[in-house]
């Protein structure tokens, strides 16, 4: 017995000196502190921050590696576990250990994830992450046992990586290469990561092969990746296209030449071509692809092989279970139909899964905005039989609800019957989702005035199916007044800030307006200084503040031009250009032009600040020299005029006050002409002060969609101004847009003249009114339209006169902004002594395209006149270079 006892005692302490031997030897790997781990869960799992940290000291301990005791970390079951792991580096230096363990669990379900981190305070590089998971809580001390190898393999392997190096890459660069490794020189060499390394430069999709080579080295692991390049794409063809230009299939392909072959490019572009082909009707199109190599397997030839098969149409599209409407009713609404006899050109009858499933949208919407609050639209049965389709679409229409009563609650910022009077929804008598939606935008451009950005209006729907009514509230939420913090301007390289900044109708720390936003983007659009302009608002430091950011694309506002051209006025004339829109980029216009033709020589020299010494006043000043050879005499002129405005009203309506001066003289006047034209030959001076009134709100300066433009003027010249010339006139001009279908517009223009003699001077024949030509009322020749000379029967001008026009706008090459127009022009001269007759005014029709070029709009416009007069013609080509009107 005594033996025994020797001899479990021998063991005993032999067992004691070989642990402690073991613990003394991992000293060198250094000492480990545990910390609490955050448990995350929808139920209190708390308890289990005590047993992960046995587990995992338990593991630890197994690997022969020294844990700091846990009751030296505990108090932190107590309190935060700080999350940066710079405060932990501090925590671990003080309790003296060489590591730190950290991390969470999070329990979702049966899913937990367990993120662990290692910090190594030897170095000062942040922690090593690790992610785990597990199903199950069952399994909570596998995940430990798990966790605790991938500590204990970091803590014992400190191998480093000393470098990494790529060989086998021609075309791709070894930087592109190299973005995607997550190993990286100098740290721990860790085979997992490797793994994942090499799987990530093979799944870029460049290498048809990718091998790793570890060197051994006394400083640690030399790595490198090998790579065997995919041959490049030379080119691309098609086989079989028929019907299907290869131009048009090119434009659909992803493939570039002399890129890398990728094989799931090729296949990507494979399924597109087939789209394209089903979206031209050809469903039963079949497509494969074969790729061949060349230049010693270098370069790549991909074929897509097409059979595309006859073309299929929709021949009926079927409705079932409406009884509200009609099949012929609901196919209008689509945009998807069947086979017309037009389908050749209009591609009717085409199947498109995309347009039919918007169709699907639509005719809920419909359903919706006719009372049929629980309509249901099913989805459609498309049945391929032959050369045809046939698409059947379920609908359960339910019943229509009647509107009930509608009211307004919540934070009103106008006396409820003056809103409710607003609303569009209590004169429907079925309810309707597209009228709520309107009375919704409304009341929040309402809000949004007075600087409620953040309103929040809910449409509460009580349903009475007993009775089928529908009881409507709206419930707002004003929220606070919103402000701007700050508004930040990028993009611009050339344009001031400022000439943007004073475009707006917002400013910082001002008050949100989504009206003044809307005119302010209008304002910037108007300048013509940007090909984009992008308003974006992001949340401030604080609750009712708004970060407002403007992004600007410029675009080229200096040009010069030389060109020549022909005009039914001019015949042949050469033209010069030379322009600034955006001078220093301060917003100012600065242009000398010049133009000689058959009939006219004109010099202009002309600048316009739009905003004189900071303030809201516009200044312009013009210097010409102008030649016109009329058909009975000669008028040389020199002038200029200077001009101020000033906005008044709003910042559409500007008044202007402009004063001219012009030295003309009249020459070789014809012998045969009228009397009142040969008085006219000499010297004549015109010194006039101009006011006008002008209110301006077109979208666009040129390719104007919507808006207006309309003015007033009185020009009053001679008396104390000086001159020999001494006439008022008064000018009234109204042209306003309307957007219409398919891009198009629709404008309608008007234009009143009178002109009266003044006492003490002259009204020379050319400060009168004349008609006709390509500004005026087209289908005539310049100036024809105009009072007679009795005896010689030459024009002679007039001193009233009225004009309209009328013009269908459309697109012809957009992206070029050619665009076609068909008009009708109506309009007269009078004399002072005749009544304006509306119903015997001179008319025409015709048709015109006008580009809008780097010379300024160009227009060739034809016009038929209605009823010619003895001596007219009966229509006219025009050709001109200008604004319009």
């Amino acid at each position: 017995m005594p033996k025994k006892i020797i001899l479990i005692g021998m063991v005993f302490l032999m067992v004691q000196f070989l642990d402690r031997s073991q613990v003394q030897g991992a000293d060198s790997k250094g000492k480990v502190a545990l910390m609490p781990f955050t448990v995350h869960s929808p139920t209190n799992l708390s308890y289990l921050q005590k047993n992960i940290l046995e587990a995992l000291s338990d593991g630890l301990h197994k690997q022969n590696i020294p844990v700091l005791p846990l009751d030296k970390t505990q108090l932190w079951l107590t309190q935060k576990v700080p999350t940066d792991w710079r405060e932990l580096r501090t925590i671990g230096k003080q309790l003296e250990v060489d590591f730190l363990v950290f991390g969470s669990l999070t329990k979702i379900g049966q899913r937990m994830n367990l993120t662990g981190n290692l910090l190594d305070l030897k170095t000062e590089n942040p922690p090593l992450t690790f992610s785990l998971t597990e199903e199950g809580l069952e399994n909570i001390l596998r995940l430990m046992e798990r966790f605790s190898k991938e500590v204990g393999s970091r803590i014992l392997s400190q191998e480093k990586i000393i470098g990494i190096s790529i060989k086998g890459n021609q075309r791709i660069e070894t930087q592109t290469i190299e973005k995607e490794l997550k190993s990286k020189p100098g740290e721990p060499y860790i085979p997992e990561f490797l793994d994942q390394d090499l799987r990530a430069i093979f799944k870029m999709g460049f290498f048809s092969d990718v091998r790793l080579e570890v060197e051994e080295n006394p400083r640690g692991k030399l790595i490198t990746f090998v790579v065997e390049e995919r041959p490049f794409v030379k080119r691309v063809d098609f086989s079989g296209n028929k019907e299907i230009k290869e131009d048009d299939l090119k434009e659909q392909v992803t493939i570039k030449p002399y890129t890398i072959l990728n094989l799931n490019t090729v296949s990507e572009t494979q399924e597109k071509l087939t789209a394209f082909y089903q979206s031209k009707g050809y469903y039963n199109i079949r497509m494969t692809y074969s790729v061949t190599y060349e230049d010693q397997g270098k370069a790549a030839v991909v074929v897509f092989n097409i059979v595309e098969g006859k073309k299929v149409y929709i021949k009926t599209i079927t409705f079932q279970g409406n009884k509200g409407f009609s099949g012929k009713q609901l196919k209008s609404i689509m945009n998807t139909n069947e086979k017309g006899y037009f389908s050749w050109f209009t591609s009717s009858g085409v199947y498109k899964k995309e347009l039919l499933e918007l169709d699907l949208e639509k005719l809920s919407s419909f359903y919706y905005n006719h009372g049929y609050l629980k309509a249901k639209v099913g989805e459609p049965t498309v049945v391929h039989e032959g050369d045809w389709l046939f698409v059947t679409i379920s609908i359960d229409e339910g019943r229509p609800y009647t509107m009930g009563q509608v009211t307004i609650r919540g934070d009103l910022i106008q006396p409820l019957d003056k809103m409710m009077a607003a609303l569009a929804i209590t004169k429907e008598k079925f309810y309707n989702r597209e009228v709520i939606r309107k009375d919704i935008l409304m009341m929040n451009d309402l809000y949004s005035y007075e600087g409620y950005a953040f309103v929040e209006i809910s449409p509460q729907i009580q349903e009475d199916p007993a009775a089928l009514k529908v009881d409507l509230v709206y419930e707002i939420k004003k929220g606070p007044k919103v402000y701007f913090e700050r508004i930040d301007i990028v993009g611009n390289v050339k344009t001031r800030d400022k000439v943007i900044r004073r475009e707006f109708g917002v400013a910082e720390q001002g008050l949100f307006d989504a009206k003044a936003l809307r005119k302010s983007n209008q304002n910037l659009h108007r300048l013509d200084f940007f090909e984009e302009i992008n308003l974006s608002t992001s949340p401030g430091t604080q609750e009712d503040r708004m970060k407002l950011k403007v992004e600007v694309k410029e675009k080229m506002t200096g040009a010069f031009s030389l060109g020549a051209g022909y005009s039914a006025v001019e015949n042949f004339m050469v033209m010069g250009q030379i322009s600034e829109r955006n001078l220093f980029g301060r917003g100012q216009r600065l242009s000398l032009d010049a133009q000689l033709g058959g009939v006219t020589t004109r010099y202009n020299l002309g600048f316009f600040e739009p905003w004189l010494f900071d303030t809201r006043i516009s200044s312009d000043i013009n210097i010409y020299n102008w030649t016109r050879i009329f058909d009975e005499y000669t008028k040389d002129s020199i002038g200029g005029s200077l001009g101020f405005g000033y906005p008044i009203l709003g910042e559409d309506i500007r008044a202007f006050i402009t004063y001219a001066y012009d030295d003309a003289n009249v020459t070789e006047v014809e012998e045969g002409a009228a009397q009142i034209i040969q008085d006219m030959e000499g010297r004549h001076q015109t010194s006039s002060v101009r006011l006008a009134l002008r209110r301006d709100t077109r979208d666009l300066i040129f390719n104007t969609t919507k808006g207006s433009v309309n003015s007033v003027s009185v020009e009053y010249a001679g008396g104390p101004l000086g001159g020999t010339n001494y006439f008022t006139r008064y000018l009234a001009s109204s042209g306003w847009f309307f957007p219409l279908f398919w891009r198009t517009t629709f404008f309608a223009h008007g234009k009143w003249g009178y002109i009266t003699q003044n006492a003490g001077g002259d009204l020379p024949l050319y400060e009168k009114f004349y008609l006709g030509g390509i500004n005026t009322v087209r289908g005539f020749i310049y100036n024809e339209i105009s009072p007679k000379d009795p005896a010689t029967g030459q024009s002679i001008g007039g001193e009233q006169m009225v004009q309209f026009n009328f013009e269908f706008i459309f697109p012809l090459i957009e992206k070029s902004g050619l665009k076609g127009v068909i008009f009708f022009d109506a309009g007269d001269v009078y004399t002072k002594d005749q009544s304006i007759d509306l119903g015997s005014l001179r008319k025409s029709v015709g048709a015109g395209i006008r580009w809008y070029s780097p010379l300024g709009p160009l227009r060739l416009e034809w016009g038929w006149n209605f009823d010619p007069r003895p001596g007219e013609r009966g229509n006219n080509w025009e050709f001109s270079i200008g604004t319009f009107f």
